[in-house]
């Protein structure tokens, strides 16, 4: 094999990882989670300058969120910042804003607390809904979202901004 074909093989299998993350991080499996973070970070070893290198981090947080560790909170803020600045305005869409907000509700769930949860998930609804009709958002973060309101929202809530995010 030349270095072009395993360069290639590597981005595809990192797109798998890519994958793995998302629907590990939506299962809220821990352990799997985990191993497709450790994936991702041998095999970006192999390829340079990964652009999206720096936003598995926000994934090891997720894993640490799943522990129950409170300081999962402050490294996904500090993670999601430093993303922020490294990436270009422009390139930084809206898709991964939501994206970024989904999680960061997923986390704030996880780790108990649940009205700042639900500010974060009528935010990532408001951000999903001002998103182009050309553009689709990943499934799998649809789900997450979901995943989020669900767990977060009673269906008798006497709120009608809670209410209608839950329908």
């Amino acid at each position: 094999t030349n270095l072009g074909d395993s360069t290639y093989l590597a981005h595809k299998t990192i797109r798998l990882i890519s994958t793995a993350l998302k629907f590990s991080c939506l299962m809220e499996d821990r352990d799997n989670l985990a191993k497709a973070v450790s994936d991702f970070d041998l095999l970006t070893k192999s390829v340079p300058a990964r652009s999206d290198a720096e936003g598995v981090n926000s994934y090891r947080c997720m894993v640490q969120a799943l522990d129950g560790k409170q300081s999962a909170l402050n490294r996904f803020n500090a993670s999601v910042q430093k993303l922020e600045q490294a990436t270009p305005p422009i390139a930084y869409t809206k898709l991964q804003a939501l994206s970024i907000e989904i999680m960061r509700t997923q986390a704030l769930r996880l780790l108990s607390n649940t009205d700042l949860a639900r500010k974060s998930a009528l935010r990532a609804e408001d951000m999903l809904n001002a998103i182009d009709a050309e553009f689709t958002p990943d499934i799998l973060f649809r789900a997450m979202h979901a995943h989020n309101v669900i767990r977060l929202i009673n269906p008798e809530t006497r709120s009608r901004k809670l209410y209608d995010l839950r329908r």
